[in-house]
């Protein structure tokens, strides 16, 4: 083997380790365990893309097993969609069996619907909605669709009606509108649609794998805070051999938060995330310590620092996040991590045949 062939696979097994360390998942690269057939269904009957119009190129598939997934599998893939003044890349994940969630790139000119988008994305989200109960013969999206009637699509909004909450996210990048299931000011799954420029930018439900395993809050946030004091009062981190054991934290700046998570595999329960600022930059380059603790029996999930230029702590990552990151940070996020994830697949696959 020449040294630039080693070259080539020693760049490629970083570009591998960059997107498995993106993803942060175990990856296995193999056939797909769903048809992709059924992103294409999905993007005429629900999307209303005139599927007529464009050449579908699916580019591939990677299979995956996420740790937060309990086992399930998810595969991940892209097409691409090819037309005279149109191209359009289209992200997807399958969880479980079933199209979860949905992204369009739009490369080159504008998408070629059935009918023409009326830029006004409540009555858009209501037709993709009524497309999408009659695609997944799921009623249940009917209730979510009616809610629409309440908010105001054209500027920020939040309305709760029947432990579900729409919240409407106006921002420079994406209009957003987010449907979640919620209960004593936890939020747990649900659905969300998105618009850039015009155009149906992304749907995410997922719903058909994460169950609400419970939802009592048990824990206030002034007990949860003093939870957190306590258990930072032992709390230490070794840098260079060193336990960092003296530091401050400036409590009137504490911020709460509470959220969803497994506890058991796909069934999400409530718990608080707790950030305490540290008063100074640390050794380390600590800057504040985060506390998890269930807030239905007040057990503390984890203690850990929180590092400038370190990885981002579990609780923060959208991905990982069911209660309300917002679609344009999950959708951003995952569509880099799906598309080079796919690349690297692809490159791997080509390789083999080519030494066959």
């Amino acid at each position: 083997m020449n040294h630039s062939i080693k070259r080539f696979y020693a760049t490629l097994i970083l570009v591998t380790i960059l997107a498995i360390s993106l993803a942060q998942i175990p990856t296995v690269y193999s056939a797909a365990t769903v048809d992709p057939q059924e992103v294409l269904v999905f993007l005429k009957d629900v999307v209303n893309i005139d599927m007529t119009k464009y050449k579908a190129i699916l580019i591939g598939t990677v299979s995956s097993y996420p740790p937060e997934l309990g086992g399930l599998a998810q595969v991940a893939g892209k097409y691409t969609l090819e037309f005279e003044d149109s191209k359009l890349d289209v992200l997807f994940k399958f969880r479980n069996g079933t199209l979860c969630w949905c992204l369009i790139d739009v490369l080159k000119g504008s998408p070629h619907y059935v009918q023409p988008l009326s830029a006004d994305i409540r009555e858009d989200s209501k037709d993709i909605l009524q497309r999408y109960r009659t695609f997944t013969g799921d009623a249940e999206v009917e209730r979510i669709r009616n809610m629409l009637d309440m908010v105001d699509a054209t500027r920020n909004a939040t309305e709760i009606s029947d432990n579900v909450k729409l919240e409407v996210s106006i921002n420079s990048f994406s209009s957003s509108l987010n449907w979640k299931y919620t209960f004593n000011g936890a939020d747990y799954s649900g659905i969300s649609i998105s618009f850039r420029n015009g155009s149906f930018y992304a749907f995410r439900d997922d719903r058909s794998y994460y169950t609400i395993g419970g939802t009592e809050v048990n824990v206030s946030r002034e007990e949860a805070i003093n939870l957190a004091l306590k258990r930072a009062e032992n709390f230490s981190w070794t840098i260079d051999g060193v336990e960092v054991r003296d530091f401050n934290i400036v409590k009137e700046r504490i911020d709460t938060k509470l959220l969803t998570r497994s506890r058991e595999p796909l069934k999400l329960y409530p718990y608080w995330l707790l950030t305490l600022p540290l008063d100074d930059l640390y050794p380390g380059l600590v800057y504040g310590i985060q506390v998890t603790i269930w807030a239905d029996t007040s057990e503390i999930i984890d203690c850990q620092t929180l590092v400038f230029g370190g990885e981002v702590p579990f609780d923060l990552q959208p991905t990982q996040q069911v209660e309300g990151t917002a679609p344009l940070v999950d959708t951003a996020i995952t569509a880099v991590t799906v598309a080079t994830t796919i690349a690297v697949a692809i490159a791997i696959i080509t390789i083999k045949k080519k030494r066959k």
